[in-house]
């Protein structure tokens, strides 16, 4: 008797997986997470060609800049690797117009080219940073450890917010990536309480790529 064995194959579709909105900050750069899948064989990452176009069709993002709207020209770029499946595009200085909604497409060199228009990506661009989050520790007797954190959201790993404070201590910054297409940048603050501390604020300034500085302050007791 003769058993025969069966070979289950999965057929993968033209199917992208991107956030239906991002929240950036005008100035700032922005990082559209985005992978994908296509029909037929794997195929090598310099047989496929990545676009990004507008619902009218018009190019954000093309290999051949001479395609580009003029006013994402040097402004876009693909960061993921198309052999990995993955399409994410980051758009640098971003603009109140820049909004979208936007769409990914894929080229593959035997001809065939797909625009993913299932899955639209939007922006939602705000003008002003967030004030960062400050949280101290409970109150302490002088010459104890007092720990505090600051921290913030942004979508531009390439050019974080840098995070200082107003008081000398040991501080330790740690980036945490989150759904979405955002990071979260916490900055801890290790400081021995002193006299001096005493109704004295303590402060987190954050400052962003662009530019804008926001900060926030908790008053010592």
């Amino acid at each position: 008797m003769c058993s025969v064995s069966e070979a289950h194959v999965q057929v993968s579709t033209w199917s992208a997986h991107v956030p239906g909105t991002v929240m950036a900050l005008q100035g700032s750069c922005v990082v559209i997470p985005c992978t994908f899948t296509y029909p037929g064989r794997e195929r090598k990452q310099s047989d496929l060609t990545a676009m990004w176009h507008t619902k009218d069709h018009a190019f954000i993002y093309h290999p051949d800049i001479g395609e580009v709207l003029y006013r994402f020209r040097g402004r876009t770029s693909l960061v993921g690797d198309l052999g990995r499946k993955n399409c994410s595009l980051k758009i640098d200085r971003v603009q109140r117009i820049d909004g979208g909604p936007f769409i990914f497409r894929l080229a593959i060199d035997d001809g065939e080219k797909f625009s993913y228009t299932k899955s639209e990506v939007s922006i939602v661009i705000k003008d002003r940073p967030d004030v960062p989050l400050l949280t101290v520790g409970e109150p302490v007797k002088v010459g104890e450890t007092v720990s505090a954190s600051c921290s913030v959201y942004h979508s531009c790993p390439s050019n974080p917010p840098l995070l200082s404070w107003n008081h000398v201590g040991t501080h330790s910054v740690h980036s945490e990536k989150l759904p979405g297409g955002q990071w979260r940048m916490v900055s801890v603050l290790l400081f021995t309480s002193s006299v001096s501390d005493h109704k004295k604020p303590l402060t987190c300034t954050t400052k962003y790529w662009e530019g804008k500085t926001v900060r926030s302050s908790r008053l010592e007791c």
